[in-house]
């Protein structure tokens, strides 16, 4: 009996704290403190918003929708390195200059009045690209995609001018998965986990609150929605 009470009292920590005996019975369980537990949290959000950074998903994401509409793999890759060498080059080098100037707090431009200048580059770049794939006479869906970047571009801008900043890691993923959604519903699928999961990585880090990453949400996908249907509908 007396060796039943001592095991009893050894379970509930009497000495302890709540917080402490909640501890105590995480580490016993997991092995892992909670601090170690938050640590390994953390760095899992900074790996996956890498991953699925903006400059990484977009030109991926120009290969598998003319892939899907266009069945050319390697004319894709074009379309792709030609955007890219456009908008995702010119804004990474942007990127690196203003933070060696120590004009950007961190890569992520967390700062929402340090991102208008970026919104102003990005847009003149992205402009820039547009008139050249006019020029060139790229497939109707890049152009109705790369329209619809432009118009969510936009709209982020004067949103974050004027109210709040906007998830773009998490609006490029939701745009994709509404694409994506034109040709193959499963695919769609796929890619609004990834949606889901690049949200729940930016809210972990902090980058973003939950009302920056729904408006992200909402941007992209009416913005691809309203774009993409409309030229289906001006291709019948």
């Amino acid at each position: 009996m007396a060796v039943v009470k001592q095991e009893h009292a050894s379970t509930q920590l009497p000495d302890l704290t709540p917080e402490a005996q909640s501890e105590a019975i995480q580490v016993e369980k997991t092995g892992v403190t909670t601090a170690e537990a938050a640590g390994r949290k953390l760095q899992f959000a900074r790996l996956v918003s890498r991953i699925l950074h903006p400059f990484i998903v977009s030109p991926l994401a120009i290969v598998l929708i003319l892939w899907l509409d266009q069945g050319n793999f390697w004319a894709a890759i074009g379309w792709a390195g030609l955007c890219a060498a456009f908008v995702v080059a010119p804004g990474t080098l942007y990127l690196r200059r203003k933070l060696k100037q120590k004009q950007y707090l961190d890569v992520d431009v967390s700062v929402r009045e340090q991102r208008y200048g970026f919104y102003i580059f990005g847009t003149i770049c992205m402009l820039l690209c547009f008139l050249v794939l006019i020029w060139l006479q790229a497939p109707s869906i890049l152009l109705a995609s790369f329209s619809a970047a432009l118009a969510a571009i936009l709209a982020a801008a004067i949103i974050n001018r004027y109210w709040t900043k906007i998830s773009i890691h998490a609006g490029t993923m939701a745009g994709v998965m509404v694409l994506a959604g034109f040709y193959s519903w499963p695919l769609a699928l796929l890619l609004g986990f990834g949606a889901l999961l690049v949200s729940w990585a930016r809210l972990v880090t902090k980058r973003h609150t939950l009302l920056q990453t729904v408006l992200g949400w909402a941007v992209a996908a009416s913005c691809v929605g309203m774009m993409v249907g409309l030229a289906g509908l001006l291709n019948r």
